[in-house]
């Protein structure tokens, strides 16, 4: 479970370093910033999200006492841990779970933040991949056609 944390938190970093830092120090050091590719780059995002889901409900379920679930007969069963974990990953305000005590708060409040995150993280990355539209206006087509310094 210690592991299983240390793990999501490095995906958390790694991922916001690659996001927010990666060109700058490229661009600082005097190269050109370019990916190896945008399937790459989705394939090993949408690997860390399952990741984190997966050792998450680990956690849910090894701490299934520690949370009222909603869904009661999957309590401490491993699909209803990944059924858990995939719930509050993904849904911001209702979660599944419930939590007891302060362990079960902190790990609750640690996967709904993990989860905004790798979901903005996501977002961002799937909208950089969108062509930028053509315009009509003349103003913004001399501020596309200028080089860049």
């Amino acid at each position: 479970m210690g592991y299983g944390f240390l793990r999501t938190f490095e995906i958390v970093i790694y991922q916001a370093n690659v996001l927010l830092f990666d060109e700058y120090r490229v661009v600082k050091a005097g190269g050109e910033y370019h990916l190896e590719g945008y399937r790459r780059i989705v394939l090993l995002l949408l690997h860390n999200y399952l990741e984190i889901i997966l050792w998450l409900a680990c956690t849910y379920t090894v701490l299934a006492a520690d949370f009222d679930h909603k869904w009661q007969s999957g309590a401490g069963t491993v699909f209803g841990g990944i059924y858990s974990s995939f719930i509050t990953m993904t849904t911001f305000g209702d979660f599944d779970l419930l939590p007891k005590n302060a362990t079960g708060a902190f790990v609750l409040l640690f996967h709904a933040s993990v989860g905004l995150f790798m979901t903005l993280l996501s977002l961002a990355r799937f909208i950089s991949l969108i062509p930028a539209p053509k315009t009509r206006d003349a103003i913004e087509r001399k501020q596309l056609e200028q080089p860049k310094p």
